[in-house]
């Protein structure tokens, strides 16, 4: 279409199934939070079920008003509608721009206001005089350069191969969150069967360290950069997924910048959250923009996609479900032909869910038989999913003014259905709709996961804000007709979201440096210390409790317990046995014969009484 028509009918029923779909969902949403007792009403349906309602009504509003707008809208638009309807974009972009603005906090206004003035500037110089084909050498090296600093700032946000350093939380909130991760791994080392214990509600991740521990030694030396590369591997599918998927040099810099700074790890160790459930939704969004990038969809695509989404069940089930179900779309792929695309597509996700499903918990039986254990049915892969607390958790109401959500939901939606709409309505498929569809999928996935820990603030949700802003970002183009104004306002809207959270993780080197001056990085302290024990304890000792699994681990010995937390059902018996220390702990039969103290964190050694 050429740039002196203002109206393109197929584009402007689009941008208004869209609006219309908006609304419809905006509107459940306010009477589900304006009652108690009805069916819709979130205190009754919890906060999952309502946004995943929300999301439904959303896209099955804007399907239906898109084959009823196509069919009604007439092929000409007077210039008083156009104006109207460019005008409307506007003020909802201008809206949303400032709401959005408010994640800065009222005491940042000032400064940072003058600082996203200069940076609208920039935007439209960049975007006026973006010349596709200049400095095209330049930017690559650029791009490879930010993508290579920013990778190395992740790896060593999350590579603590001392888990006892006090940062920054303290020593025990280190201690404590980083036996909880390593237990599973440790059991799974040393040939433990799955049991279904509370370590094993990250996953069975387990599996995928015994290689590297084999090789490179079992300790935590080991697992921290293990975690470091995931970290640093999950960012380099990010920013690859990005720069294959947009054109404007500006948005790929400033996107991987953003991203690059808010790595989640600026504080304490929380492994579980980042990068566990980060990596296979980041290789998920990879194979998809790979693929739409290359246009190869053939039936060697979809056997990968199957066994990448077997492996991301096992790593995790919360955000293997998720991966399956975006990899699911490149699986069903080569049959997308015609009109049956629009049974295929579903009915490929579903496959790939359920086959891969099955493929992990075979792995799960073979490796549980061959080492003494139950054979395993579906509840085992729920892991996290299956915890009483965690569920009643996601059950809980919480309030529409959840704003970052909010903002997330709406980006996520638009961005989504304009995949949706490019990929079954008009057989388009290309990378940037692939990576789209990814992050939408992976994005309000985790971030439904975690809504109801807002305490933490949202930075668990921070990946999926970023990403999805760049795709909205990336929609600028010089036309001037209404649907590319409406995208120009959401364009700026996103932009803002970009600006925001890269201004707030402007500190996040500082944080990383922090890391490193409090030991995270000085194994060979900790492994003298464990040296030292393990001169000092007899050779039948157990362990029992958080803290127990790294120094056993650097002991070079099997604790012979499997929980992360004590229990002296699991150490009873037992003629020695080491666990975190408390002054006021006793244990009938036994005595303490000695305390090992390490960076303020002290065990007992007990031994048991002859009678």
């Amino acid at each position: 279409m050429s740039d002196e028509h203002l109206y393109d009918k197929e584009r402007v029923a689009f941008a208004f199934a869209v609006l219309f779909g908006f609304a419809a969902a905006y509107l459940f949403t306010k009477k589900s939070f304006g009652v108690e007792d009805a069916w819709y009403s979130v205190a009754v349906l919890g906060n999952v079920k309502t946004y995943v309602l929300v999301v439904a009504l959303w896209i099955a509003v804007s399907a239906i008003a898109l084959v009823i707008l196509r069919a009604v809208l007439p092929k000409k638009c007077l210039m008083p509608v156009d104006i109207l309807l460019i005008a409307a974009s506007f003020v909802a972009g201008i809206y949303l721009t400032y709401n959005a603005y408010q994640f800065l906090g009222l005491g940042a206004r000032p400064k940072y206001l003058i600082t996203f003035i200069l940076y609208a500037i920039a935007i439209v110089a960049i975007y006026s005089f973006y010349k596709k084909q200049r400095f095209q050498a330049a930017k690559t090296a650029i791009l490879v350069a930010e993508t290579g600093y920013f990778a190395w700032l992740w790896f060593r946000s999350c590579c603590y191969q001392n888990t006892f350093v006090n940062w920054t939380f303290g020593t025990l909130y280190n201690v404590y969150h980083t036996s909880a991760y390593i237990d599973t791994i440790s059991n799974v080392y040393y040939g433990h069967p799955f049991t279904g214990l509370e370590s094993e509600l990250y996953g069975h991740y387990g599996l995928f360290f015994i290689l590297p521990m084999k090789i490179f030694g079992a300790n935590t030396k080991t697992i921290g950069t293990v975690m470091g590369c995931v970290a640093a591997l999950a960012f380099i599918c990010y920013a690859m997924s990005m720069i294959l998927s947009f054109r404007q040099f500006f948005v790929k810099f400033t996107a991987i910048a953003a991203l690059g700074l808010y790595a989640m790890l600026d504080v304490s160790i929380y492994w579980q959250s980042f990068p566990h459930r980060l990596i296979f939704p980041a290789i998920a969004m990879f194979v998809m923009t790979l693929t739409g990038k290359l246009q190869k969809f053939k039936w060697w695509t979809s056997v990968i996609c199957l066994l990448i989404s077997a492996a991301a069940f096992v790593w995790n089930f919360e955000t293997g479900v998720l991966s399956a179900i975006a990899l699911g779309v490149v699986f069903a792929m080569p049959l997308m032909k015609g009109k049956k695309r629009f049974v295929v597509l579903p009915a490929g996700v579903i496959i790939n869910v359920a086959v891969s499903a099955c493929l992990a918990l075979l792995v799960l039986n073979i490796y549980n038989r061959t080492h003494g254990g139950e054979t395993l049915g579906f509840s085992a892969l729920l892991g996290y999913a299956k915890n009483a607390e965690f569920v009643t958790r996601q059950s809980a109401p919480i309030g529409i003014g959840n704003s970052e959500y909010i903002h997330l939901i709406i980006m996520c939606m638009v961005c989504a259905l304009w995949s949706l709409w490019k990929m079954l309505w008009h057989e388009e498929v290309n990378a940037k709709s692939m990576f789209a569809l990814g992050v939408t999928i992976c994005g309000m996935g985790i971030a439904t996961y975690y809504i109801n820990d807002c305490g933490g603030g949202p930075s668990i949700i921070i990946p999926g804000f970023i990403l999805i802003a760049s795709v909205g970002a990336s929609g600028i183009d010089t036309s001037h007709d209404i649907y590319s104004m409406f995208k120009k306002a959401f364009c700026v809207y996103c932009c803002t979201i970009i600006f925001i959270y890269g201004a707030l993780g402007r500190n996040f080197r500082k944080d990383v440096e922090g890391i490193e001056e409090n030991g995270a990085r000085r194994y060979y302290e900790f492994q003298a210390w464990a040296d030292e024990v393990n001169a000092s304890i007899a050779p039948d000792t157990v362990g029992g409790g958080y803290g127990t699994t790294a120094l056993f681990l650097a002991m070079g010995r099997d604790r012979e317990t499997e929980d992360f937390h004590f229990s002296y059902e699991d150490v009873e018996g037992a003629d020695h046995f080491i666990k975190f220390w408390s002054e006021d702990v006793e244990f009938e039969g036994y005595e303490v014969v000695d305390h090992f103290s390490f960076n303020g964190t002290c065990f007992g050694y007990f031994e048991k009484v002859d009678s």
